[in-house]
């Protein structure tokens, strides 16, 4: 219900995955350079423009300029008020960024797996696997991403 509980989520959303898997892909264009396979090179070049585009389209950015993307300012957020939780829209809202990203994941574990030699229609058939499980897992990292603070369960000792 609250705006500042779903930028909360956003953030997570990009700190905790967006960023590590463009730090990954990144890696891994490195990789696919040394080992002078030049697709597969371009391929992540073109994963990471696309993270990048998964990152600005997220609500924490809308309305800045490319400059400010590009400067990778995370806005500054207010504490979580207890009590805020996020709707079920804003939470189907989240749900595409996270849905994309499995996309991401399934097109590099195809390249990754093609690079290495292994069977195109192998390949293909893994990737398929992969985007069911990266679509199955989106929800779930939706679901702690937008978990505020105050609900989440105590420790257990």
């Amino acid at each position: 219900m609250s705006q500042l509980a779903f930028a909360h989520a956003e953030n997570r959303i990009q700190k905790f995955v967006l960023k590590p898997l463009s730090l990954a892909i990144i890696i891994a264009t490195g990789a696919a350079l040394y080992q002078h396979v030049w697709w597969a090179a371009g391929v992540f070049v073109l994963l990471w423009f696309y993270v990048g585009a998964i990152g600005a389209r997220l609500g924490i950015h809308v309305g800045k300029s490319f400059d400010e993307l590009a400067q990778g300012v995370t806005p500054n957020l207010a504490p979580e008020a207890a009590g805020d939780d996020v709707s079920p829209e804003e939470m189907r809202e989240l749900v595409r960024p996270m849905v994309h990203v499995s996309y991401v994941v399934t097109i590099a574990t195809v390249a990754v797996l093609i690079a290495v030699g292994v069977k195109v229609w192998w390949a293909l058939l893994i990737g398929v696997v992969v985007s069911w499980f990266g679509s199955s897992v989106a929800g779930i990292v939706v679901a702690f991403a937008s978990q505020s603070k105050h609900n989440r369960a105590p420790p257990q000792r």
